[in-house]
C-alpha cells in the first residue's frame, strides 16, 4: 500500500514537471516570436525610411519641376532628406527609445578618430575603385558616375547638407533601429548597404561607397557619436570637391577611364596604400583599445 502511494506521488510529481516544462516552453516560444517580430519590425522601419525619401522626392519633383529649369538648384533632394531625417528621429524615439541628443556630443571631441576615419574612408575606397575597375572593365561597360561638383548647389549639398542629413538617416536612423536586436556585424553591414543604395551609383561606385560606409559604421557603432561621422563625411566630400579629376602626379593623370570605369595611376595607388596603412595603424593602436575593447567588455 505504501509502495503504491509512493508510485502515485511520483507520477503526480512527474505530471507537474511535465506541465511546468510545457508552460516554460510555451513562454519561451512566445518570447521568441515576440523578439522575432521586433527584429523584423526594426528592419522594416529602417527600409521604410528609404521609401519615405523616394516618395518625398517624387512629390517634390511633381510639384516644382514644371516651374523650374534645374530642380537641383533648389536643393530639392536635400529638403527631402531633411524631412526623412526628421521622420527617422521620431521613429527612433518611439521604437528604439533613443534620443538624438544621446548620440551627438562635441565634448572631448576625438579629432584623431576623425582624422583616421577621413584618411581610411578616402584611401580605402580609392583602392577598391582601382581593383574593381581593373577587373570589371574587362567584362562590362558602365555609365560613368556623376562627378560634376562645381555648381554652388552641388557644393552646398555635398559639404553641408549630405554630412548632416545622410548621417541622421543612415547612421542614426538605420543603425539605431537595428542596434538592440542584431549583431554589430549585421547592423554595420545592413546600414552600409542601405546607405550605398541611396546614392544610385554604378557597380564601381557602389563598391566604393559601401567600403567607406562600413568604416563609418564601425566608428559610429563603437563611439556612439554622430559628430565624428558627420565631420568625416564633410571632410571627405570637401576633398572630392576640391580635387580636380584631371589632377596629375609627375605629369601622369591620377585617373583614366576604361569602359566607364575609373582606373588609378600606379603613383596614386601607392599613395593611397600608404595612407590606408597609416590609418590602419591608428585604428589598431588607438581606436580599438579606446573604444572596441571597452565595448566588448561591456557586452
Amino acid at each position: 500500500m505504501n509502495n503504491t502511494a509512493i508510485i502515485n506521488n511520483e507520477n503526480i510529481i512527474d505530471m507537474r514537471d511535465i506541465k511546468e516544462k510545457k508552460a516554460e516552453y510555451k513562454k519561451l516560444r512566445k518570447e521568441f516570436k515576440k523578439q522575432k517580430k521586433i527584429k523584423r519590425t526594426a528592419v522594416e522601419h529602417a527600409i521604410s525610411l528609404i521609401f519615405i525619401l523616394f516618395a518625398a522626392e517624387a512629390v517634390m519633383y511633381l510639384l516644382i519641376k514644371p516651374y523650374v529649369i534645374n530642380i537641383n538648384d533648389l536643393l530639392a533632394h536635400e529638403i527631402c532628406m531633411a524631412f526623412t531625417a526628421l521622420i527617422g528621429i521620431l521613429i527612433n524615439l518611439g521604437f528604439s527609445k533613443v534620443k538624438l541628443t544621446e548620440r551627438v556630443s562635441v565634448k572631448n571631441l576625438d579629432f584623431l578618430s576623425i582624422a583616421m576615419l577621413t584618411v581610411a574612408a578616402y584611401s580605402g575606397p580609392e583602392l577598391v575603385d582601382n581593383i574593381s575597375g581593373a577587373i570589371l572593365s574587362h567584362f562590362m561597360t558602365v555609365t560613368p558616375n556623376e562627378t560634376d561638383l562645381n555648381t554652388l548647389s552641388h557644393i552646398i549639398s555635398a559639404v553641408i547638407c549630405a554630412p548632416i542629413f545622410e548621417e541622421l538617416i543612415c547612421r542614426f536612423g538605420f543603425m539605431e533601429l537595428t542596434r538592440k536586436h542584431y549583431s554589430a556585424k549585421f547592423v554595420i553591414i545592413f546600414a552600409a548597404f542601405l546607405f550605398t543604395l541611396l546614392h544610385g551609383y554604378n557597380i564601381q561606385g557602389f563598391l566604393n561607397v559601401f567600403t567607406g560606409a562600413i568604416m563609418m559604421g564601425i566608428v559610429y557603432y563603437y563611439t556612439n557619436n554622430l559628430i565624428l561621422t558627420m565631420a568625416e563625411h564633410a571632410l571627405h566630400n570637401t576633398i572630392c570637391c576640391i580635387t580636380p579629376s584631371d589632377m596629375s602626379i609627375f605629369g601622369t593623370p591620377i585617373y583614366h577611364e576604361t569602359n566607364g570605369f575609373v582606373i588609378s595611376s600606379p603613383a596614386w595607388i601607392v599613395i593611397n596604400a600608404v595612407l590606408l596603412a597609416a590609418s590602419a595603424v591608428v585604428f589598431v593602436k588607438y581606436f580599438v583599445p579606446k573604444y572596441m575593447s571597452k565595448k566588448n567588455e561591456a557586452e
